[in-house]
C-alpha cells in the first residue's frame, strides 16, 4: 500500500491510500481510517471527507454558494455533454475494464 500526501491550494490537504491487487481487508481500511483521523485531529486539521464514508462526518457537505465567492473545488461538478455513463468513462481516460467501473 502505497499513501500519498498531497497539497490542494493554501489551506487544503489530500491523504489518499493507494493499494495494487487484492483490496485491503476491512479490519486494514479500518486502521488506517484511525489513523488518518487521530493525525486530523492531532495537527488541528478540518475533516472534509473520506472514501468510502463510515459516518455522517465523514460525508462532504458542500456549503451554499455565496454570490461572488468562487467556488471551492471540492464543491464544483462537471455537467458533462453526455448523459450515459459509458460514454462518460473515457472521456475521464478510463478503460471498460477499469477496477469499480
Amino acid at each position: 500500500m502505497v499513501l500519498d500526501l498531497a497539497r490542494t491550494g493554501e489551506s487544503g490537504w489530500v491523504f489518499t491510500l493507494f493499494h495494487i491487487g487484492q483490496q485491503p481487508s476491512a479490519a486494514t481500511v479500518e486502521g488506517h481510517r484511525t489513523l488518518f483521523r487521530d493525525a486530523i485531529d492531532r495537527l488541528g486539521l478540518t475533516l472534509v471527507k473520506i472514501e468510502p464514508a463510515a459516518t455522517a462526518d465523514e460525508v462532504l457537505v458542500p456549503p451554499p454558494a455565496t454570490p461572488g465567492v468562487p467556488e471551492s473545488a471540492f464543491g464544483a461538478h462537471w455537467d458533462p455533454a453526455v448523459d450515459d455513463l459509458d460514454r462518460v468513462w473515457p472521456r475521464l481516460g478510463l478503460r471498460t475494464d477499469a477496477p469499480g467501473r
